[in-house]
């Protein structure tokens, strides 16, 4: 479940079409995630 919004997310961001996104391999999948988390905490939003 979180896998899949978080692919949504990515490939709405990336403007890659869904069935891409579903064929990253998972270390890609982390380095988005890792890019959010710096966004967040270059911005303020994150949570400590």
């Amino acid at each position: 479940m979180f896998r899949e919004k978080l692919m949504h997310t990515i490939a709405k961001d990336y403007g890659d079409s869904l069935t891409e996104v579903r064929r990253w391999r998972y270390a890609d999948i982390m380095n988005a995630v890792a890019l959010y988390r710096m966004e967040d905490e270059i911005i303020g939003r994150a949570k400590p």
